[in-house]
């Protein structure tokens, strides 16, 4: 199956999405750099170390998805649900996170520079990368007084 035919059956049939994704991206030489994704079904989806950058993932499900040392660079991940997932050590320079669900994620080591987070929501037990201030860049944490 070639990229463009992998990205539209994603698109059109997204409770499907992650499956696909799954065995998919056993393949060495993937990329889905540039790939338009939004309100794409990705959850629980394992996706470490994937070359996701200047993606579309706006409104699309990451909830609980493994996005261990991914690429995110550039992305627009505006309003995606992140809960519970994991971003460890993943390059989210430049993403767009405004409006997304943060709540119970972990971005320990992160790299976030020029990160857009304003309107994000997060909760604590959200974590983030040493010396990150979520509230100072605009997060707004849930049940914090």
């Amino acid at each position: 199956m070639e990229r463009s035919e992998v990205l539209e059956f994603i698109r059109r049939r997204r409770s499907h999405a992650a499956i696909l994704l799954s065995s998919w991206l056993r393949h060495p030489d993937v990329r889905l750099s540039y790939a338009n994704l939004a309100s794409a079904n990705l959850a629980r989806t394992d996706l470490t170390g994937v070359d996701l950058h200047a993606s579309n993932l706006a409104e699309s499900d990451l909830s609980g998805a493994d996005l261990s040392a991914v690429s995110l660079r550039r992305c627009n991940l505006r309003g995606a649900d992140l809960r519970d997932a994991v971003l460890r050590g993943a390059d989210l320079r430049a993403a767009n996170f405004r409006g997304a669900n943060l709540c119970g994620a972990d971005l320990v080591g992160a790299r976030v520079g020029r990160a857009s987070f304003r309107g994000a929501r997060a909760d604590a037990l959200s974590r983030w990368p040493e010396g990150f201030v979520p509230q100072a860049r605009g997060v707004v944490i849930e049940g914090a007084v």
